[in-house]
């Protein structure tokens, strides 16, 4: 069993913590293995942390409270059976041909038109990442005015201040002044994009009730979903928030993992060149990604026991003590993901009844509800979805994606392994 202590370097929130209020650190116990982390994740002896509870959970409050990763029990069951909706097989098919493939088309035929001279065309990875995930999530939660340059631009400008909020936890800058930062830009992002959206599909929805439209004329988009099925329990503020988290959570997060990806597939190439033809294999990418995310994942879950309870290590947790769920850790533990757990292997064999990617998506009930959207489904399953990152990744390899030997990639200063840059060369651009 870890010591908090260890967290030191890579959360500033520990460090903080350690500087100012060490007694609230003394309830924690650090689960790291992926047998305690597993239980924890699972177990109805421990709910998530709530506000009061700290750990930056009431710095976040404005971005994330009472969001449907902020809550348990009847409210969480009742919310996250409503906004499942979004990530039905018709409704993501619908999402990846009327927006994903479109959005991918745009980017090539903008990379092609600014490439002049000889030699391959030159793009960035994570740029052309967070513009195609971006109009997608943009369109999933409903938020209209990114079908212009300038539309995109501006999403754009608003959403890394608001996702730098969010994660606060693992940031090396002072926690209060990225959380003010994403809470102004989340205050744009609303007079902007969420309140002009909210109010054409309140519109829509009255016209619906009166009999003026049809029933099957509102979009499936979670400001829909919600204007539908909360009512007055979804006030503006709630509804603001849950589109945050849904942002947050899909745009940065699969654009940095794609960006892992590509570099381990390139890497392990170099290694098996009978590899290469399958860059455009769609098993093989997902079986890459997910191998990506596993030793990727973020830093840490946090939960908070309920009742005194024991976990398979024989650690004794208290009721009101707290469990953090080292991610990256348990995903890597070998005696679950076999030989080498540190290392990529898309042909990794894992421990039977353990996901591939670990518990980098959650397990249990909060398990994250837009996996498929980002990974789709196991490959080689019945009429499977690919999953978004898959598609980016299959195709741009289309187009000839290798890694640019002239720049190398880069990551945001204030967070722990974002990247910032993954610059490309797209070799059948033409």
């Amino acid at each position: 069993m870890s010591d908090i202590k260890d967290y030191a370097e890579s959360m500033s929130l520990v460090r903080h913590m350690l500087e100012h209020d060490p007694e609230a650190l003394a309830g924690v116990h650090i689960a790291a293995g992926f047998e305690d982390a597993d239980f924890v994740l699972r177990a109805k002896e421990f709910r998530v942390l709530h506000e009061s509870d700290g750990f930056g959970r009431d710095v976040q409050a404005p971005i994330l409270g009472g969001t449907l990763a902020r809550v348990d029990g009847p409210d969480h069951f009742r919310r996250r059976r409503i906004e499942s909706m979004l990530f039905r097989s018709p409704t993501l098919r619908g999402y990846e041909a009327t927006v994903l493939h479109p959005a991918i088309e745009r980017v090539l035929a903008e990379a092609r038109q600014s490439h002049a001279g000889s030699g391959p065309a030159r793009a960035d990875l994570h740029d052309i990442g967070e513009a195609v995930l971006g109009e997608v999530v943009a369109a999933l939660v409903g938020l209209d005015g990114l079908d212009t340059t300038e539309g995109r631009r501006r999403f754009d400008s608003f959403y890394q201040d608001i996702d730098n909020g969010v994660r606060i936890s693992w940031a090396s800058q002072d926690v209060h002044q990225l959380a003010a930062k994403g809470v102004a830009a989340l205050n744009e992002l609303t007079e902007h994009f969420i309140t002009p959206s909210r109010r054409r599909r309140k519109e829509m929805l009255d016209r619906v009730a009166s009999g003026e439209a049809n029933p099957d004329d509102p979009p499936t988009d979670l400001i829909t979903l919600m204007l539908q099925h909360h009512g007055d329990e979804f006030d503006d503020g709630l509804m603001i928030r849950e589109i945050a988290l849904y942002v947050t959570a899909s745009v940065t997060t699969l654009t940095n993992q794609v960006c892992y990806c590509v570099h381990h597939i390139e890497e392990w190439v170099q290694q098996h060149p009978r590899d290469a033809p399958r860059r455009v294999d769609p098993v093989f990418l997902s079986r890459s990604l997910q191998e990506s995310v596993r030793l990727h994942a973020g830093p840490v879950l946090m939960r908070r026991a309920t009742e005194d309870v024991v976990l398979p290590s024989g650690t004794a947790v208290k009721a009101g003590e707290f469990a953090w769920v080292v991610i990256r850790q348990a995903s890597q533990d070998g005696a679950y993901f076999g030989e080498s757990p540190e290392s990529f292997n898309p042909y990794r064999e894992v421990a039977a009844g353990v996901l591939p990617y670990g518990v980098e998506f959650g397990v249990g009930r909060h398990t994250c509800v837009g996996k498929r959207f980002a990974l789709g489904d196991e490959p080689g399953s019945v009429d499977a979805l690919e999953g978004a990152g898959v598609i980016l990744m299959r195709t741009l390899y289309e187009a000839g994606m290798r890694l640019d030997p002239e720049r190398g990639r880069t990551f945001v200063p204030e967070l722990l392994d974002v990247h910032q840059s993954s610059p490309i060369l797209l070799t059948a651009l033409n």
